[in-house]
């Protein structure tokens, strides 16, 4: 086994160990996730060396706590808030578009967590727990908001948008994930984010925009969504400081909408058309349904982006 297939085991093995005996988690089709798999004997290997951006499962094997004698995890893959399991409020739904509503819950105690992180929401008469990225950036005040997609027919986006109601309790784990804002990486960011990726893309892109360390970095926020209707997260971030000078936003629809006048394609070409050559310049995060996020990985390996500069979650 070479050194790069050896991080991607350790990745992968972390991933199991941070969750201290918890099945992995689960996403309803469509929902925020990366693909399983790129075509190609080197497409293949940058999968394998951006595995340290890994940090889901749906194999459901319970995952033994006990480590070898004398084994260390790299610290790398180390989380910096030990994943718990919490009961949290729902508190506040507000709909931001015909299939997407911000869904926030709350706890008694502090809850923190790494903007770009997900949590698993245990939801009533679904069986398991479903990954939901954050989308806000104060868990410290014991508050979790997630943006969530509206699935056709998924037993977790129904429980969430027709049966849950603002007091009710549920179970939460987490937080999980690896696709964390960097806020030692001395790069712009670009953050790429199609339909249900919204959520941790805007918790990377307001916290970049308050962190000291990065405030001489530039926050370019690329969206795509099938049509107008789709489109969304400009007035969010038109409320960070930084907004119109260093915090840019452009947004695309891949199909033929009549009342869209802005620009048309998938939104990993309109991240290569926007950038092209200074791809590798940026510190880059993507979150959204397969095949985009399968797109976005082709599409940064064949322009040479280094791995270290990817950041993404993915659920098997």
């Amino acid at each position: 086994m070479n050194a790069m297939s050896v991080r991607a085991a350790i990745a992968a093995l972390n991933c199991w160990r941070a969750k201290f005996g918890i099945n992995g988690p689960t996403r309803q089709p469509g929902a925020s996730a990366t693909a399983s798999a790129i075509d190609g004997s080197a497409a293949r290997r940058f999968r394998l060396a951006i595995a340290r951006s890994r940090s889901g499962s749906t194999n459901t094997t319970k995952a033994s706590t006990a480590r070898p004698a004398g084994w260390r995890l790299d610290e790398h893959y180390q989380s910096l808030h030990r994943p718990a399991r919490r009961l949290a409020r729902l508190t506040e739904i507000h709909p931001i578009t015909h299939d997407i509503s911000e869904f926030r819950f709350t706890m008694p105690v502090p809850a923190p967590f790494l903007p770009g992180q997900y949590a698993l929401l245990y939801l009533p008469g679904v069986e398991g727990g479903r990954a939901y990225s954050f989308c806000n950036v104060d868990g410290e005040a014991g508050a979790w908001s997630f943006q969530i997609k509206r699935v056709r027919d998924g037993a977790a986006t129904s429980a969430l948008f027709d049966r849950l109601q603002a007091g009710d309790t549920i179970q939460t784990d987490g937080p999980f994930g690896m696709a964390y804002l960097r806020e030692n990486a001395r790069r712009d960011i670009l953050c790429i984010a199609g339909g249900s990726g919204l959520s941790p893309m805007i918790s990377i892109a307001r916290a970049a925009a308050v962190s000291p360390a990065l405030a001489e970095r530039n926050i370019h926020f690329v969206y795509g969504g099938r049509s107008a209707r789709d489109i969304c997260g400009e007035t969010m971030l038109a409320e960070l400081p930084g907004w119109g000078r260093r915090i840019r936003y452009t947004a695309a629809i891949s199909e033929a909408d009549a009342d869209w006048t802005g620009r048309s394609g998938f939104v990993h070409q309109l991240a290569l058309d926007l950038f092209g050559d200074r791809l590798p310049d940026f510190e880059i995060y993507f979150a959204g349904p397969p095949v985009m996020a399968e797109a976005a990985q082709k599409m940064l390996f064949a322009a040479k982006v280094p791995v270290d500069q990817v950041h993404f979650d993915q659920f098997y």
